[in-house]
């Protein structure tokens, strides 16, 4: 029993030393932060809380393919409490728009604008510049 225990801290101990280079990640501002007024502000925050609350343990999975197995483990293991635990604090503090920077600013989608038609596409960029 007792062995078992001291496996499992080792191995533990192995994945956190392997996420020493996150010690440099880049925490940028949240995107929720180019809003302006209070309202977009909060309503943002709550957007960006429950994004990374939700789906911040996805990075447990996502780092090791990006990384090699046992660094991205170690860097997804750090990634999913920080973005988990920092989706938590925005949705508990949405009133006050202050911001709490993620590392790699938080949980990132990424969009296939392959999958958006053309008219859509050139629709989406006129707005974006009104």
């Amino acid at each position: 029993m007792m062995k078992s225990r001291q496996i499992k801290i080792f191995m533990v101990t192995v994945m956190m030393l392997q996420a020493i280079p996150f010690a440099h990640a880049d925490f940028q501002k949240s995107p929720w932060m180019r809003e302006r007024g209070y309202l977009n502000k909060t309503a943002g925050k709550i957007g960006f809380g429950l994004t990374n609350l939700t789906v911040g343990w996805c990075d447990l999975w996502i780092q090791p393919k990006e990384h090699g197995f046992f660094k991205g483990l170690g860097v997804g293991a750090v990634k999913t409490v920080t973005n988990t635990a920092g989706g938590l604090i925005h949705l508990a503090t949405f009133p006050v728009p202050l911001d709490v920077p993620l590392p790699d600013g938080g949980v990132q989608f990424e969009r296939d604008r392959s999958l958006i038609p053309e008219e859509k596409l050139a629709e989406i960029e006129r707005a974006s510049r009104a």
